[in-house]
């Protein structure tokens, strides 16, 4: 048998060596499917985030925080800490996050962020606003998840004016400067333990 022969462009190079030249332009990235939304698209996007919330509100204050009381509720010290972690724990999440966002690795660091995102999200439901001033709980679970809940409302306080002291102070104290993570990390944590003694101590008076 013969062997194939190779075929030739008209200028006798053989045509199955033949590179096209790579394109130096980057490839166009797809549209995000946020920049598809029409006006109307985007209108039931918020319609849909706002009953979406308030169903959540609702569902976690009628379905959840009721029957975790039911069952911590006898229990004084463990009924405060339980109640507490619904709002109060997203601190010492996001604390725990920040500290360890780095040094984690990037999947396990991910996962940190991610899980204090949705426990903020939890802890923004907890506020006892609406339908929920009418649920009767137990007192020391009571005091617990009103502590977290209404701490996330004072920490639109707290923090700018932690931050106020802290720039200045960071501007001449070297290790603020140049530990900022750190900072922000065990401020956080800092905060929601002192959540955890409001609700412990001061609302049970």
């Amino acid at each position: 048998m013969g062997r194939k022969k190779r075929r030739q462009g008209r200028d006798g190079a053989d045509v199955s060596t033949r590179r096209r030249p790579r394109d130096p332009r980057p490839k166009p990235k797809p549209p995000h499917w946020l920049d598809e939304l029409g006006g109307w698209g985007w209108t039931g996007l918020v319609v849909g985030v706002v009953i979406g919330v308030i169903g959540a509100h609702y569902a976690l204050w009628h379905w959840v925080i009721p029957p975790v009381g039911v069952v911590v509720g006898p229990i004084p010290v463990v009924s405060t800490v339980v109640g507490w972690l619904f709002g109060g724990g997203a601190w010492v999440a996001l604390g725990v996050a920040v500290l360890n966002e780095k040094t984690a690795g990037k999947v396990a660091g991910l996962r940190l962020v991610r899980l204090a995102i949705v426990w903020m999200c939890v802890a923004v439901l907890c506020l006892p606003v609406g339908w929920a001033e009418d649920v009767l709980l137990p007192t020391d679970y009571w005091a617990g998840v009103f502590a977290g809940a209404w701490g996330l409302v004072g920490s639109l306080v707290v923090f700018p004016v932690m931050a106020l002291v802290l720039y200045p102070l960071s501007r001449v104290v070297k290790p603020l400067r140049d530990k900022a993570d750190q900072t922000i990390g065990w401020a956080s944590i800092g905060y929601g333990v002192l959540l955890l003694v409001w609700g412990s101590t001061l609302l049970r008076m």
